[in-house]
């Protein structure tokens, strides 16, 4: 069995994030890439990640704080219509756990259709989120594009429920795309330098807000450029010439200090887009 380990960190390294909230977060079901103190008078400390194969789950607690950024108006959206030339690699309706996505007995369970997801985060925790990192069970190609839908069943009032995907991960850095259930979200490049803020936090009016609205999230990879996907739209996409050829994903949930939220996730798809 792998041991558990504890480590306090304060930042995420370059990951896609799409944000409902904001707050501290225990990890749970896959290793998260090593993570480092945000600002440039910060030293970078970063610990050495241990392996982990696809798909067995990864055993490991760790807390991350993420820090508060400004909030930029909502650049220009486009519908989100698959390209021609996209088709679907993957596809979890999440009838049964075939795929062996990381669950536990009682706070992330697959029944229903749906991936459960139960998160309490105590007042008494350090950091200001609390959540989960699942390792996705699938290899991605270079250029893929990945949705999924995700409800808000339950959620104390600030709870600031955010959902992020980390793409890219590897030994090096990794990009994380968040979204916030208050109407926000942000891409970043997070390596063992710090935090690069490819998309500040902006504000968007396409993130259903209302405890039970279903949003339809997600990312698009492409070459050089990372484009959010948010409820049939496109927004304005991120460019970056780091971007690696290949890397892990996973998807994040995390809530606030002193709150608690229920999430269920379906119909994930993924598309490999030329």
């Amino acid at each position: 069995m792998m041991a558990t380990r504890k480590k306090i960190l304060v930042a995420m390294k370059a990951a896609l994030f799409v944000v409902v909230g904001s707050g501290i977060f225990v990890l749970a079901g896959c290793i998260s890439p090593p993570l480092v103190q945000e600002g440039p008078d910060q030293p970078a400390s970063v610990p050495t990640p241990f392996a982990s194969s696809i798909p067995a789950p990864i055993r490991e607690t760790e807390t991350v704080t993420v820090a508060p950024t400004g909030v930029i108006p909502m650049p220009t959206a486009m519908p989100s219509l698959a390209p021609a030339d996209a088709s679907t690699i993957f596809e979890e309706p999440f009838i049964d756990n075939r795929n062996n996505w990381h669950t536990d007995s009682t706070l992330i369970t697959i029944a229903a259709g749906k991936y459960n997801h139960k998160i309490d985060c105590p007042n008494s925790n350090v950091s200001p989120h609390c959540g989960t990192f699942i390792k996705m069970p699938f290899i991605f190609p270079r250029n893929f594009r990945l949705e999924i839908d995700a409800t808000i069943i339950k959620s104390s009032t600030g709870a600031g429920v955010m959902v992020a995907f980390e793409v890219r991960r590897n030994a090096e850095y990794y990009y994380l795309n968040y979204f916030i259930t208050d109407g926000r979200y942000q891409i970043s490049r997070i390596s063992e330098f710090g935090i690069f803020r490819i998309i500040p936090e902006t504000s968007t009016d396409f993130i259903m807000t209302a405890v039970g609205d279903t949003n339809k999230l997600g990312i698009e990879m492409k070459d050089t450029s990372l484009t959010p996907l948010l409820n049939g739209h496109e927004l304005a996409p991120a460019f970056d010439g780091k971007i690696p050829a290949a890397g892990d994903s996973y998807l994040v949930i995390l809530v606030a200090r002193g709150h608690s939220a229920e999430l269920q996730f379906d119909n994930l798809v993924v598309q490999e887009v030329k």
